[in-house]
């Protein structure tokens, strides 16, 4: 009001002391702000953007944005992330997400990159005829000045909505995937939360410093990973991803669930794997990581690969009774991995390493307690499973037997029952060969295969989708081994 001449420096240098100090107080943010604005607009001669503040100061432009934003669409420059984030934030029709306050720098990070991605040339806007006033009202409401500013017309954009709507799209998409990670960031900064914050962060941020605790992990297992899949001590693991093991030796189910999102979003991961509900097996101290494709926890486990899970679990049962696995056992399990037509790479890599698991931790009876009242049928099936694994390499040692007996027991079958079955594994039917009859022994030799019959080339049709319809029913009783009694029951495949 009164032209400060030479004090304006003196002056402008005062109240930006006063606001570094006070600027959490709202009211004297907002007219400290726009004080300082009108006077960096009236006394720059080219305009200056200022600085990207991601808070809500006031509901309409401070002068110096205008001014910026305003020469810089009459140029017909383009404006480019930051710029827009600005008049964003500052429009009186737009509002900035909460978080984006909270994780400043990652939310203009984040903006930045899908910003270029989509607008690689930045964006431009058609000046309006509107021209720009010089004006800044006192805070006591008591005087408004008016000034002019420099030598031309700077065109007033504050009126614009349309540039500002091209981004809404991306403001809402970077609130969203941010926000389980401001939610993270504002509990507590130890170093368990550091990685859980890492792992809710999206792609595009995982190399900044909010990420470097994955970095950190990726790089110990990267040293380590010299197989496709290897062992790793489990409290090894979990001292990396900052969980301290409890007193009595137990693993809490959230460490490991962080655990195992922590590998998959560094390509690696983890068997057993705590998002699914295998038998608990207090023995193993250990877990197996593997390179994992990137498909590896993209949805839930479905039923086909439960169903695929419950079967190598019993065939490693059954291989492992006699404390030797035959590879003649192994290729039989692993065959039925790799040619399961319903499995993706990620889930047949994810029963691979729990093949390696089952070696040195094998499952045992507890595994089939759920199917004591299944229907008889059923436990059939899963019976006629476990034989055809252990007669799968040639012999049928007398502790697969045991293995059988107790398996039988456990199924609530007759355990004459086991002796017929082994005796009737009909080699016509694609099953083992019949077990000799004989005294006890370390194995029982199993006679060689009566020449086949000669077949017709052609395909028997009606047998190959009767198979098919069979192993969809067994998948899914199977799989039934692995639901969480919380999940919701599934509906009975139909006949």
């Amino acid at each position: 009001l009164d032209d400060a001449g030479g004090e304006t420096a003196a002056i402008i240098t005062e109240v930006k002391r006063l606001h570094s100090i006070y600027h959490d107080n709202h009211y004297f943010n907002r007219y400290a702000s726009a004080l300082l604005g009108a006077a960096a607009a009236k006394s720059s001669i080219a305009p200056a953007w200022p600085p990207l503040s991601l808070q809500k100061v006031a509901w309409q432009l401070p002068l110096d944005l205008l001014v910026a934003i305003g020469s810089q669409v009459s140029r017909g420059v383009p404006l480019d992330a930051f710029q827009m984030l600005a008049w964003y934030n500052s429009h009186s029709e737009k509002r900035l997400p909460s978080l984006a306050s909270r994780c400043p720098e990652e939310f203009k990070a984040l903006f930045k990159s899908r910003f270029d991605a989509k607008f690689p040339n930045g964006i431009t806007g058609t000046p309006p005829k509107r021209m720009v006033v010089g004006e800044v009202r006192a805070a006591s409401s008591t005087f408004t000045v008016h000034f002019r500013l420099g030598s031309s017309s700077i065109p007033d954009v504050s009126g614009l909505t349309a540039p500002l709507n091209s981004i809404d799209a991306i403001v809402e998409a970077c609130a969203a995937d941010l926000s389980t990670y401001a939610r993270l960031i504002g509990k507590d900064r130890t170093s368990r939360n550091a990685m859980a914050a890492a792992t809710a962060l999206p792609e595009a941020l995982l190399s900044a410093q909010a990420g470097s605790p994955l970095m950190r992990l990726k790089e110990w297992l990267s040293e380590r990973s010299t197989e496709e899949f290897f062992f790793v001590d489990l409290s090894e693991l979990l001292n990396h991803i900052g969980a301290e093991l409890p007193s009595d030796g137990r693993t809490v189910k959230a460490d490991l669930v962080l655990a195992a999102d922590a590998l998959a979003r560094c390509g690696f991961g983890m068997e057993p794997d705590p998002k699914i509900a295998y038998p608990s097996n207090p023995n193993a101290n250990d877990v197996v990581v593997f390179k994992a494709p990137s498909d590896i926890r993209s949805e839930p486990a479905k039923p086909e690969f439960l169903g695929a899970v419950a079967n190598l679990d019993i065939g490693m049962m059954v291989a492992s009774a006699d404390n030797v696995v035959a590879p003649a056992e192994i290729a039989l399990l692993k065959s039925k991995i790799d040619r399961n037509p319903d499995l993706s790479d990620g889930e047949k890599s994810r029963l691979s390493a729990r093949r390696i698991f089952l070696s040195k931790y094998p499952p045992t009876t507890r595994l089939f307690t759920k199917f004591k009242d299944r229907s008889l049928s059923d436990r059939e099936t899963i019976a006629r499973l476990a034989l055809s694994v252990a007669a799968a390499d040639g012999v049928i040692a007398v502790e697969e037997v045991r293995a059988l007996e107790k398996l039988y027991k456990t199924l609530d079958l007759e355990a004459a029952r086991l002796y017929s079955d082994l005796q009737g594994l009909n080699p016509s039917d694609d099953q083992p060969p019949v077990v000799a009859v004989g005294e006890p022994s370390k194995s029982v030799p199993i006679p060689t295969r009566p020449k086949a019959e000669a077949r017709s080339s052609s395909l028997d049709m009606s047998r190959l989708a009767k198979t098919r319809a069979d192993t969809a029913v067994v998948s899914y009783i199977l799989g039934e081994i692995f639901t969480d009694s919380s999940d919701s029951p599934q509906s009975s495949p139909s006949t």
